[in-house]
């Protein structure tokens, strides 16, 4: 009970996300450009949900941390899953190491992120941009 936001119901995974997107915008200042493709409602309700918090950690983390004026998101839905990328252009610089897949405890955001998505059978990968940002990319899978 009060897990799942009643807009996934009201307005199912793709209006919920639109609405976040439009109110964190509002709220932040931070302009977000997204590009939904194919239908998000090919995952079952709970894996709508996880997705959604996913989605929403990662512009908390872009709000909090990124120092970025713009964030863009994309996600792609077909019959195996949803998958999905968020991007800032923070001025944060890059730090050279791999792309991050196991997260320590002192990164809590990112970690639940991973613990969700490897949850759910889907994956996380995150790492800074060249010339600043940071992308969060991941996949979600129908089954």
């Amino acid at each position: 009970y009060g897990l799942r936001p009643l807009m996934l119901d009201q307005l199912g995974l793709r209006g919920t996300i639109q609405e976040y997107v439009k109110n964190f915008q509002d709220a932040t200042s931070i302009g977000v450009t997204l590009n939904i493709e194919g239908d998000c409602a090919v995952l079952p309700p709970e894996k709508q949900t996880s997705m959604f918090r996913i989605l929403q950690e990662a512009l908390e983390n872009v709000k909090k941390h990124s120092n970025s004026p713009h964030v863009r998101i994309n996600i792609q839905s077909d019959n195996k899953g949803c998958s999905f990328i968020v991007e800032d252009y923070g001025t944060r610089e890059p730090v050279d190491s791999p792309p991050k897949t196991d997260f320590p405890q002192s990164h809590f955001g990112l970690m639940i992120m991973g613990e969700r998505a490897k949850a759910m059978g889907g994956n996380i990968n995150c790492h800074y941009r060249r010339g600043g940002g940071y992308v969060v990319r991941g996949h979600v899978p129908c089954n």
